[in-house]
Order: structure tokens, then sequence, then C-alpha cells
């Protein structure tokens, strides 16, 4: 595979990893980022569902789902082979 494909995929992927989910559900429920709940400080989707519920952590799980499918859709809509 071109290194070339690789390099632009995994940027794409990084691009929408940058985006927190957990901080949008935790600024929307808290007015706080998801580092500030809880005593970990982990901005992740199980610190949101022991801190804000279950509710709020299927929130940022779905979101985290849906970044990740649009991540590996972009990639494969600008390099998919050509149809024959």
């Amino acid at each position: 595979m071109d290194p070339k494909i690789i390099i632009i995929s995994l940027l794409i992927g990084y691009c929408f990893g940058m985006f927190l989910t957990a901080d949008l559900v935790a600024l929307k429920y808290t007015g706080h980022n998801a580092s500030k709940i809880g005593t970990t400080g982990n901005p992740g989707m199980a610190n949101i569902m022991a801190n804000l519920g279950m509710k709020a952590g299927l929130i940022v799980l779905a979101g985290d789902l849906i970044k990740c499918a649009a991540a590996i859709l972009i990639s494969w809509l600008i390099f998919r082979a050509p149809d024959r």
C-alpha cells in the first residue's frame, strides 16, 4: 500500500480523534470539561458514565463510534479503487 495513503488516513483519524465527545457531553450536562469531572480526570466514557450516569455514558460511546465510522468512511471515499 502507498505510504501516502496510510499517512493521510492516519491524519484523518487523528483529526476526528482530537474531538472529545466526552467534553461535549460533560459541557452540556454540567458546564465543565470532562477532565474536571470525577476524581480520575480521564475525559472518557467510563468517567462520564460513572459520574453523570448511563445515558450520558452511552451518548459518549455513540459519539465515539460515529467518529470512528466517519473517519473510515472518509478515508474509503477518498482512496477507494475506481470502478472498472
